[in-house]
C-alpha cells in the first residue's frame, strides 16, 4: 500500500484568499503549529510570520484546506505544481519564499555568518520582550467580534466562499486513544465547580437575551423525535457518566434554593388531553414495551422499585384506602 501525505493551503478568513501552501502528514496539527510558531517567533518566513501574527492579534485563526492527497515520495513535485498554479495562474498573493518541494528547509547546505547570528540573537531577544508586553496587554483585550452582529450579506459571502469545500477530516475516524484523551480532558474540565458555575451563568445569560423565535427554534430542535436506538444510546451514555459518582452537597443545596417557593406546574390536564388521542396511547404503550425488552433497563427499574411501598391509592369512589 502506497503511503500518502497531504498538500494543504492556509486561507485568510477575512478575504478568503489563499496565503500559503505546504505539505503535512497531519494538517490539523500543522495548522496549530503554524500559529504556535508564529507566536513564539520560530517562524523563519517573515511574510508568513507577519500574516499569522496579524490574524492572531485579531483573534481570527487561519483556515486550512486540503488541496490534494499525494504519494510521499512525490510530494515535492505536487507542492511545486500547486504553488505555481495558485500563484501564477490564479494570481494568489502567497507568502511562500520558494517554489516548493523543500519541506520548510530553506538553509539546506548553508551556514550563517557570525554577524548574521549576532543580529538574529538580538532580534530574538527583542521579540521575546515584545511577546511578553503583548501577552500582558492581551489579557484584558476584548475579541474584535464580541457584541457585533455580522450583516446578512457578509454571512452569505462567507457561505458562498465555503460552498463545496469539504472538511479535511470528513470521513476520517478519530483513533480510540485520541478519543480517550479527549474524554479525560473533558471530564477534568467539568469536574471543576467554578467552570460549571460559569457555564451555567453563561447559558442563562444567552437564553435571557434570545428572541422568542430563537427560543422556539431551539425547543423544537430539542423535541425532535428520536429513534429507539438513539434513546437507548443516550440512556447508556448518561448512566456511564454518573456511574460511581454522587451529586455534591453544594449542588443539592443550590438546586433546592432555586426550587424554593416555586409552584410545581400541574400536568394532569395536559396529560389527560394527550391520552385522549388513541395514537398517543398506542405510541406510549409501544415505547414502554420496547423499553421493557432491554434487560439492562428492566433490571434498573426492578432494583429501583425493590423495597418501596406501593400505595395507598385513591379509589374512584373517593377515600385514600390501601389495596385490600
Amino acid at each position: 500500500m502506497t503511503e500518502t501525505t497531504f498538500i494543504y493551503c492556509l486561507i485568510d478568513p477575512r478575504t478568503q484568499q489563499v496565503r500559503y501552501v505546504g505539505k503535512s502528514n497531519n494538517p490539523r496539527s500543522r495548522l496549530l503549529s503554524h500559529t504556535r510558531n508564529a507566536i513564539n517567533g520560530k517562524t523563519k518566513n517573515p511574510h508568513l510570520l507577519h500574516w499569522l501574527l496579524d490574524l492572531h492579534n485579531l483573534d481570527v485563526p487561519p483556515q486550512i484546506l486540503i488541496l490534494d492527497s499525494v504519494p510521499v515520495r512525490d510530494w515535492p513535485k505536487y507542492e511545486r505544481a500547486w504553488i505555481a498554479s495558485l500563484k501564477d495562474a490564479l494570481g494568489e498573493r502567497l507568502t511562500n519564499l520558494h517554489p516548493g518541494g523543500m519541506g520548510g528547509d530553506t538553509m539546506s547546505g548553508k551556514r550563517h555568518r557570525p554577524e548574521t547570528i549576532e543580529k538574529m540573537r538580538k532580534v530574538a531577544l527583542k521579540n521575546r520582550e515584545n511577546r511578553a508586553r503583548a501577552g500582558a496587554s492581551r489579557q484584558n483585550k476584548t475579541p474584535w467580534s464580541k457584541g457585533k452582529t455580522m450583516s446578512k450579506e457578509f454571512c452569505e459571502n462567507v457561505s458562498a466562499g465555503r460552498m463545496g469545500i469539504a472538511p479535511w477530516n470528513k470521513g476520517v475516524s478519530t483513533p480510540q486513544h485520541v478519543r480517550e484523551k479527549i474524554s479525560v480532558a473533558v471530564k477534568h474540565t467539568f469536574s471543576g465547580p467554578e467552570y460549571r458555575r460559569s457555564l451555567s451563568e453563561r447559558t442563562r445569560d444567552q437564553w435571557a437575551n434570545m428572541t422568542d423565535d430563537e427560543r422556539k427554534r431551539m425547543t423544537s430542535g430539542a423535541r425532535r423525535p428520536k429513534s429507539a436506538e438513539a434513546r437507548r444510546n443516550m440512556s447508556i451514555a448518561q448512566s456511564k457518566r454518573w456511574e460511581g459518582r454522587t451529586m455534591p452537597q453544594e449542588h443539592r443545596e443550590a438546586i433546592a434554593r432555586t426550587q424554593t417557593g416555586k409552584k410545581k406546574p400541574s400536568q394532569s390536564r395536559a396529560m389527560k388531553e394527550y391520552y385522549k388521542d388513541p395514537a398517543a396511547r398506542a405510541k406510549t404503550g409501544n415505547a414502554s414495551r420496547e423499553m421493557w425488552q432491554d434487560p439492562e433497563i428492566r433490571r434498573k427499574i426492578i432494583a429501583a422499585r425493590t423495597g418501596k411501598k406501593r400505595g395507598p391509592y385513591k379509589k374512584k369512589g373517593g377515600g385514600a384506602n390501601a389495596h385490600s
